[in-house]
């Protein structure tokens, strides 16, 4: 062998000490080294807290963790395939579970592991030890699809929910790293006995195969509000039971300008127009038009793979009750909630143009009276706190039928709330129009009255305290969602996601001014038509 080639075989063996020392700090220097083609993409929040999480327990041992992570996150990618590897390459759990919804899914992750040690270009050269090519020196037994064992000693074995693990160990070990990785599916969170059969044999079978120094790592996305991963990452269910636990969101900040999602999404499906064009292609020269308003305050988890405009095509595309559950790991609890869509009436499903209310008003006539509500925000700094809510209905007094016209929702100041008023009054004529009021709110009345006088706009605000419960008066619009008094239209996105998600939901403005237009509606009596004063 000549001089150079030796000087080049101590570059390489230098070289791969020196990759194998760098990767053996932590489970996410490991996955940068040798993983690379997996993680092509920056990581996201959630994949560096996670990688974090994991050393911390390998080294302190005795853990519990739990993980809601958005469905296509590359959870899996982090917990299944970078964190067992270097666990089990530079031993530090003699035996690996991986556990999940089938024994068919559990195999997939085993294969996805098996595949790097004998296919990994750089794990062959660092670790020969260990990984070997098929058919490549002595592959140690057992080596089958559900249950493997390395040649440094350490087994990883495959598992399906429900099986039985009485007696499972390697030698003297118990499980030392058990990972459940989608331990639940959609059919086994259908039933209240379904999902109580899954957490008796997740407490009784599962977390019962380890010992005390058994690190136990839970990932997933929450299917369901009382599934197992729902009850781990419960800061007081979970907590009390000795979990740590995370939930990360796909979308982390809604955008401030969702009166033009609103409008997006009608176009994209179809119920109104952008420059004479429907469905998605206008859509998307709608918020290409749009693009800055439109995604001012948003933040994603992890926007190089995807995001906010894809992650809102999705929730379109896909249905907000999924997107819900597999993007932002917040099921919906119809118990809980007290309006549902199917209780929910259009009155621009009879419409020849939905996204035109003027075509209503032609239709109810001299019969018409339109109201205005306003909930306004406090907040002085756009991107913070609550949305302002200004909401228009045109209510039919000969059959107290009331349709919501406009929904308009987004995080705005005050100013900018008076501004988008005075524009409403000037294409609805109210004859009536509500600030639900504090001290604040009065003042800003008084300005949004003495500016509609100024500029000749037909328009005069009243401010309204509100001292009963929010929660009881919105509860009062159920009889008249119910019965399909109050109509909606399929453009209020926003309004009609805050009313599904009432009381749980994180924004309840639009539920509030919806609620006071409607009372004021209902209340308002009139000589002339025997009934309402307008």
């Amino acid at each position: 062998m000549s001089k150079t080639s030796d000087t080049l075989v101590g570059v390489r063996a230098a070289l791969s000490l020196h990759r194998r020392s760098l990767a053996s700090q932590s489970p996410r220097a490991f996955a940068k080294v040798y993983l690379a083609r997996h993680f092509r993409l920056k990581p996201s929040r959630m994949h560096e807290g996670v990688f974090e999480l994991l050393g911390q327990a390998t080294q302190e041992r005795s853990k519990r963790l739990a993980v809601a992570a958005p469905r296509g996150h590359a959870k899996s990618t982090v917990v299944s395939l970078a964190y067992v590897l270097w666990s089990a390459l530079y031993r530090h759990e003699p035996l690996i579970l991986l556990v999940s919804a089938t024994r068919e899914q559990a195999v997939q992750l085993l294969k996805n592991v098996k595949d790097e040690i004998q296919g990994n270009e750089l794990l062959l050269e660092d670790f020969p030890e260990v990984c070997s090519r098929p058919g490549e020196g002595r592959t140690p037994k057992p080596w089958r699809d559900n249950n493997i064992l390395l040649r440094n000693g350490v087994m990883i074995r495959a598992l399906g929910s429900g099986q039985g693990l009485r007696g499972v160990r390697h030698g003297a070990s118990r499980p030392s790293l058990i990972i459940g990785d989608d331990l639940e599916n959609q059919e086994q969170c259908e039933s209240p006995e379904q999902r109580a059969k899954m957490r008796d044999w997740f407490e009784k079978t599962l977390l019962k195969a380890g010992d005390g120094r058994t690190n136990v790592v839970i990932v997933g996305t929450v299917l369901h509000y009382d599934s197992l991963l729902a009850t781990l990452v419960n800061p007081v269910r979970g907590k009390g039971s000795g979990w740590d636990s995370r939930v990360y969101r796909a979308v982390e900040s809604f955008s401030e300008r969702a009166d033009l999602w609103d409008r997006w999404e009608s176009i994209r499906v179809g119920e109104a127009e952008h420059d004479g064009r429907r469905g998605p292609v206008a859509a998307a020269a709608f918020f290409e038009a749009n693009r800055q308003e439109m995604l001012r305050g948003t933040r994603v988890l992890w926007p190089e793979m995807e995001d906010y405009h894809r992650l809102m095509q999705t929730r379109v595309d896909e249905g907000r009750l999924s997107f819900q559950s597999e993007k932002q790991n917040e099921p919906l609890d119809p118990e809980q909630c007290l309006f549902s869509s199917a209780s929910f009436r259009y009155w621009d499903d009879q419409s020849s143009d939905p996204s035109d209310p003027a075509e209503l008003l032609r239709k109810l006539g001299p019969h018409t009276r339109i109201y205005g509500a306003c909930d306004p925000s406090l907040g002085r700094h756009v991107g913070r706190g609550d949305y302002t809510a200004i909401i228009t209905v045109a209510k039919d007094v000969r059959d107290d039928s009331i349709y919501v016209l406009d929904a308009d929702i987004a995080r705005r100041k005050p100013e900018q709330t008076i501004e988008r008023i005075l524009a409403l009054a000037g294409v609805y004529r109210y004859d009536d129009f509500i600030v639900e009021s504090n001290q604040f709110q009065e003042i800003m009345v008084r300005q949004l009255e003495h500016l509609a006088r100024t500029r000749g706009v037909r328009l005069y605000p009243r401010a309204v305290s509100n001292t009963a419960n929010k929660q009881a008066r919105v509860e009062g619009l159920e009889p008249l969602i119910s019965s399909g008094r109050l109509k909606f239209s399929r453009r209020q996105s926003t309004l009609l996601d805050q009313l599904r998600h009432f009381p749980l939901g994180a924004h309840d403005d639009g539920p509030d001014a919806l609620e006071l237009v409607v009372t004021r509606a209902v209340e308002r009596r009139t000589a002339k038509f025997g009934r309402y004063v307008m």
